[in-house]
């Protein structure tokens, strides 16, 4: 398993968290059978995800893999079901 910048030098994947400042920061890079897992974009902290992929004319392969998913934002805090279900039990 390959993994970081140091091992990964022909073929990559670079992951980047985007800020409001537009400042960016690395997740990661991956390669060869590496794979991050799920990334998801720091909620009221970053705006977005940038993916570079990067690929030279050596040693042809099947490439690369990815999927994305858009989901509504949502409270750190839930609906609030959970917690009036909790004081609902203690109050009972």
């Amino acid at each position: 398993m390959a993994y970081g910048r140091t091992q990964c030098v022909e073929d990559w994947v670079e992951i980047y968290q985007i800020y409001k400042d537009n400042s960016q920061e690395l997740v990661g890079r991956y390669c060869s059978s590496s794979a991050p897992g799920p990334v998801v974009s720091l909620q009221n902290i970053a705006v977005g995800l940038k993916v570079l992929l990067h690929t030279d004319d050596k040693d042809v392969y099947s490439g690369f893999m990815g999927r994305y998913m858009f989901f509504k934002e949502k409270s750190i805090f839930g609906d609030g079901n959970y917690f009036l279900d909790i004081l609902w039990k203690l109050i009972t």
